[in-house]
């Protein structure tokens, strides 16, 4: 199983592998505002819906083909375990229903429209936390980022043409957290290979010169953003979910979820327990 730790020297050289992945966009209403802008006739959903699955059964695949790996997640401000998990939780037992560990022996066509909907809502590597079949995910980002992150995200109130102007604002410090806190988890784990799964557009070797740490190598990246056929749509995908440049995840630091999916019930779940994952 992924995550076993082993006794290093935590000076040891802290190599980091970027797995580039597509994920989910910020908020439902993403979808509608790309297709009703004017600039944007040729925008199609359900290509980048099928690309986003795709690339989440990718990116689970590949953790699974290298146990001797530790996984940094953007989104996660804190770590999460799968012991954390609880069996009695819908969206465990949805998980577990469609899914076990010879799902991800099959290929992409092969998995139903509801295998394919649960990877864009949880994304591939939280799976295989609910599954068992990963032990620990890492944190790629500091809390108080992430707040001023999802603040200023809301504060746009739907009107998505000024978020890359907060992508911009953010991502130095994001990426940067992200080398850091992979550093981090190969010191307290012992284990020096990091899977570091984070949005397939950026390009973080910018970071880790700004760091300027010897002990840190970053490797070639394994590009998992885009893991279908080219087809006509190719070109539009990549203009679109350019935009998307943020995978939100809940207040509560663990969750696993983008910030718009609190129901009624998980945010009075959230006043008494900020801790749990759902």
């Amino acid at each position: 199983m992924p995550n076993k730790a082993v006794q290093s020297d935590s000076h040891d050289m802290t190599s980091i592998t970027h797995v580039k992945m597509t994920h989910s966009p910020v908020a439902p209403d993403w979808w509608t505002y790309q297709t009703s802008a004017k600039s944007n006739k040729q925008f199609d959903q359900e290509v980048c819906e099928e690309e986003l699955a795709a690339s989440q059964f990718a990116v689970a695949k590949y953790i699974l083909t290298h146990p001797e790996y530790i996984v940094v997640h953007e989104g996660l401000s804190e770590t999460w375990s799968s012991a954390e998990i609880d069996p009695e939780k819908e969206i465990t037992q949805q998980i577990r229903t469609h899914f076990n560990k010879e799902t991800f022996d099959k290929e992409f066509d092969e998995l139903s429209p509801e295998q394919k909907a649960q990877l864009r809502g949880q994304h591939g590597a939280p799976i295989l936390l609910y599954l068992g079949l990963l032990d620990t995910l890492y944190p790629s980002a500091s809390l108080e980022t992430t707040e001023k992150l999802v603040h200023d995200i809301n504060s746009l109130r739907s009107n998505y043409g000024s978020l890359i102007d907060i992508e911009q604002k953010f991502r130095e410090t994001r990426e940067k957290e992200a080398i850091i806190l992979s550093k981090c988890a190969a010191d307290e784990t012992g284990v020096r290979k990091v899977l570091l799964v984070y949005g397939g557009i950026h390009n973080l070797e910018d970071a880790v010169e700004l760091l300027d740490d010897e002990t840190i190598v970053l490797e070639k990246p394994v590009d998992l953003s885009q893991v279908l056929p080219q087809n006509t749509h190719k070109e539009n995908l990549n203009t679109n979910l350019a935009v998307n440049q943020f995978n939100f995840w809940s207040d509560s630091p663990k969750k696993a979820f983008t910030i718009y999916g609190d129901t009624e019930s998980e945010k009075n779940d959230d006043a008494t327990n900020k801790t749990k994952p759902t």
